[in-house]
């Protein structure tokens, strides 16, 4: 592979296969909805094809994560053992759901997924100590959730699970959360809730080592930091390399 294609990204660079697509191709990302009220993107894409599902986007592009596996199995190139799922900021969010739900991914690490990602909403949003949280989510991109979610609006305790249930079911495969610790969108409680309360899942395994995080120094976004995070990640989990680092730092409260 030229040198030049493999020095912009980080995941060639450092020996992985980098396989992206389209989500837009899986669900249209449109809060448009048509004259009865439905929403717009349900009659586009595969959506048709499941006329009676109540999916939001994130499950849609998490099933399109899916079908890219099922490719990725075939490829004798390809050592379907250690496939890992990231995306950024609401592809975060959809690779949260694709690890959870479909265990020959190897690897889960969401970037920057905010509201609807990492974070509890238990302890995020206007009412639950600020940043994204549930509310701001059905408020800005409901078209995301199952319509379900909507009832819960302000009142974010009543939920009967939260988004911690979606890293306990990667549980004991490596996850680890790559987070911005000037992110706009993350509320850091939120997301040290969350991975506090995965942590009975990955104990059940003996595999609490394999529940990480990461605070590059960063905003809303990825940079070179949450890259070097996530391939040391992969390289102390997956390849068996010997890894100083760790991951399960918080930045000071303030």
């Amino acid at each position: 592979m030229p040198e030049t294609i493999a020095a912009r990204n980080p995941a060639i660079a450092h020996g992985f296969a980098f396989v992206t697509f389209n989500n837009n191709d899986c669900g249209e990302d449109t809060t448009l909805r048509n004259a009865d009220g439905s929403w717009a993107f349900r009659t586009t894409r595969f959506y048709p094809a499941y006329p009676n599902y109540d999916w939001g986007l994130l499950a849609g592009w998490a099933w399109g994560v899916s079908r890219i596996v099922d490719y990725l199995q075939t490829d004798p190139s390809i050592d379907k053992t250690k496939l890992i799922v990231s995306g950024v900021s609401r592809t975060g969010k959809s690779a949260l759901v694709a690890g959870a739900f479909d265990d020959r991914i190897a690897m889960v690490a969401p970037v920057a997924s905010s509201g609807g990602g990492t974070p509890a909403f238990r302890f995020s949003g206007a009412e639950h100590g600020g940043k994204e949280g549930l509310s701001e989510m059905m408020k800005k991109y409901p078209n995301w959730f199952s319509p379900h979610l909507h009832e819960f609006w302000g009142q974010a305790e009543k939920l009967p699970f939260d988004q911690h249930w979606l890293i306990a079911l990667a549980a004991p495969r490596p996850f680890i959360a790559l987070e911005g610790a000037s992110d706009q969108n993350v509320n850091q409680n939120g997301v040290r809730q969350s991975w506090l309360a995965a942590q009975p899942a990955y104990a059940l395994f003996s595999a609490t080592d394999r529940l990480g995080v990461s605070w590059a120094e960063r905003p809303h976004g990825m940079v070179q930091g949450d890259w070097d995070a996530l391939l040391a990640f992969a390289d102390k989990f997956l390849l068996g390399k010997n890894i100083e680092r760790r991951f399960d730092q918080f930045p000071a409260q303030p």
